[in-house]
């Protein structure tokens, strides 16, 4: 978050998000929200189809909380639009994985390796179910950001 200091501070993102709806800061995206990280995570996940690539443990969240916000952008409604696809298209490529990896174990029972799973993930992947994954990706789709 840049607070109207115009200094750069780490904050807990509730803290910056309370702050930057008060108008007290701008909240500067995280580098792995970059067009460019997030075309390479893509890509990445698209290369290795048996393993997940290292994403932040609460990515899905934070994108989701930060898209909100007006002013994330400065108004580039194309880099928003940029953003939110290439974003989607990485938790879709995530959810065809989980989806084998649960029709694999479903099929022969072996282990099933959840290393650099995300947060909701696991969650979806404990649960057995991809409705929070798949309510991620219609809120995507949908919504007009």
């Amino acid at each position: 978050a840049l607070p109207i200091s115009h200094t750069p501070a780490k904050v807990p993102l509730w803290a910056a998000l309370q702050m930057e709806q008060l108008k007290q800061c701008i909240i500067e995206l995280p580098h792995w929200l970059a067009e460019e990280e997030l075309k390479r995570m893509r890509d990445e996940e698209k290369a290795n189809p048996k393993q997940f690539v290292k994403v932040p443990r609460h990515y899905t969240e934070i994108a989701f909380a930060l898209f909100a916000l007006p002013r994330v952008f400065n108004g580039d409604e194309k880099q928003r639009s940029r953003t939110v696809l290439l974003l989607r298209e990485l938790i879709e490529l995530r959810r065809d994985k989980i989806i084998e990896g649960i029709k694999d174990f479903d099929s022969r029972p072996t282990e099933i390796i959840v290393s650099r799973m995300s947060a909701a993930e696991l969650t979806c992947f404990r649960t057995r179910s991809l409705h929070a994954l798949d309510t991620f990706v219609d809120l995507l789709q949908n919504r007009r950001l």
